[in-house]
């Protein structure tokens, strides 16, 4: 299931996957939690994940990009995490749209969006293309008692397609899947 996880405390969040957080998410970057409200956002962890899965032996990076559109990314370095580092400087090329894309100097560029997904097919349309096919994370966003469940049905440099399916007791009107793309 490509279903993002709720995290209550970034600083206990090293493994490799996709995660939320909401106004109640410990240790966030303090330029989003403003007046108390942290609204909502996602986290990519990028992580080592070899040995025996301690905080001794291990790396992870957290990227985080919140509501607001800002991206931010710490490290945890076997020992502890450092602070949050905004990573988009205005001399990026951006678009920080609801579906928006931040392309570095370095090649690297990252895409998210949410697009309405009613049972079936949806195509995803990306800003801007990649030069080889990106990685992609997808969650379905819509009534959690409903059984939504997302799959990635093949993908490419410009677009992708998801298959939402609902297998909880009613179809639901207005599904919505998030998703995130990384790559070059």
């Amino acid at each position: 299931m490509n279903k993002f996880t709720v995290v209550d405390d970034l600083n206990t969040c090293y493994t490799y996957g996709a995660y939320k957080y909401t106004s109640s998410t410990q240790n966030l970057p303090y330029e989003t939690n403003t007046n108390g409200f942290a609204g909502h956002g996602n986290i990519l962890v990028l992580s080592s994940e070899y040995q025996e899965f301690t905080t001794q032996n291990m790396w992870s990076v957290q990227i985080l990009y919140d509501n607001w559109g800002k991206i931010y990314k710490r490290i945890y370095d076997w020992y502890s995490w450092s602070n949050w580092t905004q990573i988009y400087p205005d001399n990026f090329n951006k678009n920080l749209a609801t579906n928006g894309y931040i392309s570095f100097t370095n090649g690297l560029i990252l895409q998210y969006g949410r697009n309405s997904c009613m049972n079936g097919l949806t195509t995803v349309t990306y800003s801007i293309s990649f030069t080889t096919e990106p990685t992609k994370l997808i969650s379905p966003d819509g009534n959690p008692n409903l059984g939504l469940i997302g799959t990635l049905n093949s993908g490419g440099t410009s677009q992708f397609d998801v298959v939402l399916k609902d297998f909880g007791p009613s179809a639901e009107a207005g599904a919505w899947v998030n998703w995130f793309a990384i790559g070059y």
